[in-house]
């Protein structure tokens, strides 16, 4: 009868132990693993109750004193270490040691938190069960109140809170509200670009508007198709602007409430009254930005000249290879190295792609009142050609052609008189120095469908937007999408791998065991 139960206690402590692994591998209590620890404890009560007087003795032994001892001394160890893990938890720091940083936030995403001035709270709506959306979100929160204070949230059951659900007009389960003094926006995505977002429209007291010039040939923002702008128009809306459209030949002015004024790679050339509005509306404090192409493209080089660019009649070409690491020809410039400037200063390492470019840089001489940057420059194995298309074979021909490293966009700044801007001057309290600010790229086509999603193109071309707009703490790289790393398995497979790891390793483990065990009491 011993021997049965001696045996249905080995059987006992290997049920628990596979009842254990179970719930450890799925993540939830199964009725299964259940049962399985269940029945393990009761085999093990069993085993006890009928070798009572064996346990007894065993314990009197000196081998069971000294491991006593020794368990004792584990017990402690163990106590040791919760308490060091209370610590941590207290003042913890976490390590992100995944290739693409997918479980750390955007350096944006930590601007935006770091610089929240009112409380904000979150609501999830979501079921009382676990379910992989709601863990997505779960851990997105916890990385927010991790960077800052002011962030608050909380799950919420709608099947248990009706009152909540009509009050914030929950029509979906999975319904994340970012509430912000007044302001209430309402997700049902798990992307932290799009909390991001949201918090950026919550926290603003209003929204800017960003007018784009239309009338001369530019790309459209309304349009899907690849060479169409739609995809930045709707990342501009995701950051709190409004975009609309002018054409300036109809206008007075520049509108008063234009935060900057952009003009995608026009092909028609401006009207010289055009000009002047946008020349004047820089001189009062205007923010502008042109996209420019290669010829036949105007470059409207007598307007930029005043502002120190000079905007070359070139196609950049670039026989350095790096493009082509990327499946891009010399057509296609890859830029890695930016100039000191708001809008690059957080690009360092990230590569962004020019598909068809002319160069523009800082002329030699520029008047005192202006500062001009160099943002974007190619690889010195790099140079304009000016007669690219009029030959089979383009190759750099001295004097004709421009050597590289080339710059491929500007950034103007210029400091207005005091008296033009300031209405009125308050004691004690510094005054903002107000600036006309001008950025002019080489090409338009980088930021464009095709091509905005690639490496840093979008984030380059929205950087620009947020400086012109003085928009700074919006300046950043923005969150990705994490790499699908994810392993597919066939039904075998998987049912293999349970097995294996709940039957088989176990065994091992125990066989192994037993099989010392027995051993050392023969000898």
């Amino acid at each position: 009868m011993r021997n049965y139960t001696k045996y249905g206690g080995i059987l006992g402590l290997v049920l628990i132990i596979i009842g254990f692994i179970n719930y450890s591998i799925s993540g939830f209590w199964e009725i299964s693993s259940i049962a399985l620890i269940v029945v393990g404890i009761l085999l093990g009560i069993i085993y006890f109750i009928t070798n009572i007087r064996k346990t007894v003795e065993v314990m009197g032994r000196r081998d069971t004193k000294y491991g006593g001892n020794a368990l004792a001394t584990i017990i402690s160890i163990l106590g040791i270490l919760v308490l060091i893990n209370f610590v941590i938890n207290k003042r913890n720091h976490r390590f992100d040691l995944t290739a693409a940083k997918q479980f750390s936030l955007s350096p944006q995403t930590v601007k935006i938190l770091k610089g929240l001035k009112k409380d904000v709270d979150i609501k999830s709506f979501f079921r009382g069960e676990r379910s992989a959306r709601k863990e997505a979100v779960e851990d997105l929160l916890a990385e927010f109140v991790n960077v800052s204070k002011r962030v608050k949230y909380e799950f919420i059951d709608p099947d248990k809170n009706p009152a909540l659900v009509k009050k914030y007009e929950i029509t979906a389960y999975g319904t994340t509200v970012i509430e912000c003094g007044d302001k209430i926006e309402r997700i049902t995505t798990t992307t932290e670009q799009d909390f991001t977002n949201t918090f950026i429209k919550v926290s603003r007291e209003m929204k800017k508007v960003i007018y784009f010039t239309e009338g001369h040939g530019e790309k459209d923002i309304d349009d899907y198709e690849k060479d169409g702008y739609n995809f930045i128009k709707e990342a501009l809306q995701g950051e709190n602007y409004e975009v609309k459209k002018i054409f300036i030949a109809r206008e007075d002015s520049i509108p008063e409430d234009c935060a900057a004024l952009v003009s995608i790679g026009p092909t028609k050339e401006f009207f010289p009254a055009e000009l002047d509005t946008i020349d004047a509306f820089i001189n009062k404090a205007g923010k502008v930005f042109f996209l420019l192409d290669p010829e036949p493209s105007p470059g409207m080089n007598e307007f930029f000249e005043k502002w120190g660019v000079k905007v070359r009649n070139d196609f950049i070409l670039d026989f350095s290879g790096i493009g082509r690491l990327f499946g891009a020809g010399p057509g296609m410039p890859l830029v890695n190295e930016y100039g000191y400037h708001p809008i690059t200063n957080d690009f360092r390492g990230i590569a962004t792609f020019f598909p068809a470019a002319r160069s523009v840089t800082r002329m030699g001489s520029v008047s005192e009142d202006l500062e001009v940057v160099e943002l974007v420059k190619t690889t010195p194995r790099s140079f304009g050609e000016t007669k690219f298309g009029k030959d089979d074979t383009p190759e750099f021909n001295e004097g004709e052609d421009t050597p590289g490293p080339l710059s491929l966009a500007v950034a103007v700044s210029k400091i207005l008189p005091r008296e033009l801007t300031d209405e009125t001057i308050i004691e004690d309290i510094p005054i903002k120095e107000k600036t006309g600010r001008l950025v002019v790229f080489g090409d338009s086509d980088f930021s464009s469908n095709s091509f905005a999603r690639t490496q840093g193109n979008m984030d380059l071309f929205l950087n620009v937007i947020n400086w012109l707009a003085e928009e700074e703490e919006l300046i950043s790289i923005r969150a990705r999408n994490p790499e699908d790393r994810r392993l597919n398995l066939t039904e075998k497979q998987t049912m293999f791998l349970r097995y294996f790891s709940l039957l088989f390793l176990p065994a091992i483990v125990i066989i192994s065991g037993f099989t010392i065990y027995v051993k050392r009491r023969k000898l």
